[in-house]
């Protein structure tokens, strides 16, 4: 008889007095022989772990029950499982123009812990910078305007303003950028924040409203256009 089986028989055997008297029964004193055998063999032999008959290795048989589920539990869908990325730790590209989920949301946690970073000086004298806006559908320029874009503070700039499907420039000054809004999207309201340090390159995203009204009032940065935060509520 394998070690496996001992050890099975010796469980059975064991369950089966547990409920018997105090005296010992032929069942416990067989109990208590298969047990001392069991000593006897794995002392002998510690580096050797049981296996059962079917040669099956141990190693795979502990990280497929580490990663079954349960009788009667449904797994976990993905959605359930992880957990929503929050603003403070999801990377984006900063050098991303149209930004939406999660890189919208770190693209604003971003922006507030420069504007709350004291060691970063504040801007004096800021004036707000325009930003011009033109919009081409089937090569045909179907929107042109201009907005100002209101200082926030350590050279951070905010507007918003009604995009409409197609190819959009938006240039400040000598600087342009380049978004694409697909052809069936209809015009909505979108923040652009613009990040121009004095001797540095300067970052522009945009950002549709819509992914902010999604949020409560108290996670709304202040510095967001007021527009946005009455959107929202607050």
């Amino acid at each position: 008889m394998s070690p496996y089986r001992l050890l099975t028989t010796a469980l059975l055997l064991a369950s089966c007095a547990a409920g018997a008297d105090t005296e010992i029964t032929p069942q416990q004193a067989d109990v208590q022989r298969l047990q001392e055998l069991l000593r006897a063999h794995y002392g002998s032999s510690s580096a050797v772990a049981p296996s059962d008959d079917s040669g099956s290795d141990s190693s795979s048989n502990s990280t497929t029950n580490a990663n079954s589920t349960p009788a009667g539990v449904q797994p976990a869908s993905p959605e359930t499982s992880k957990p929503r990325i929050s603003a403070d730790s999801a990377a984006y590209n900063p050098d991303a123009v149209l930004l939406r989920g999660d890189e919208a949301m770190a693209a604003l946690a971003h922006i507030t812990r420069r504007l709350n970073d004291p060691r970063i000086p504040d801007s004096h004298r800021d004036t707000a910078p325009i930003c011009s806006i033109e919009t081409r559908l089937f090569d045909t320029l179907v929107d042109s305007k201009r907005r100002s874009l209101a200082p926030a503070g350590k050279y951070h700039y905010a507007a918003t303003a009604k995009l409409q499907p197609g190819s959009t420039r938006l240039a400040v000054k000598s600087q342009q950028w380049q978004i694409e809004l697909p052809d069936e999207a209809d015009t909505q309201p979108y923040l652009i924040t613009l990040h121009r340090p004095p001797g540095g390159t300067s970052t522009l995203h945009v950002i549709a409203v819509a992914e902010l009204s999604q949020l409560a009032p108290e996670e709304l940065p202040d510095w967001l256009p007021a527009s946005i935060r009455d959107i929202n509520g607050s």
